[in-house]
């Protein structure tokens, strides 16, 4: 999580892009969209919370990970979003290499209002 939010501080926004599942489909976005959704922001500071115990299924490793992110977009404007990611790994037989480590899976992160 650390990572992924320093890549999105460096604009790095392909390499944060390739950490989510499936080359970046799992984000529910293209590359070009995901970009363009940090295309206001300056900077962001995730504080990320201790993750919960590993969760298997069909293959895979899922774990949750709480997460508080802050954020400064172009003006100066600061905004805070609670919630959490779910990593995937898959563990079946026969898996690449890739694919066997920690992805980002999916995401619920709500705006918190002041």
């Amino acid at each position: 999580m650390r990572d992924y939010y320093a890549a999105i501080n460096a604009k790095d926004y392909a390499r944060a892009y390739g950490m989510w599942s499936e080359q970046g489909k799992a984000s529910g976005q293209t590359a070009e969209q995901f970009a363009n959704g940090y295309a206001s922001t300056e900077r962001v500071q995730a504080d990320v919370g201790m993750p919960g115990n590993a969760e298997g299924a069909a293959g895979s490793r899922y774990l949750q990970v709480p997460v508080t992110v802050h954020s400064v977009r172009s003006g100066g404007e600061q905004r805070t979003y609670a919630g959490h990611f779910v990593l995937r790994a898959v563990v079946a037989d026969g898996a690449p290499v890739s694919a066997r480590q920690w992805h980002l899976y999916s995401a619920e992160l709500q705006r918190k209002t002041p």
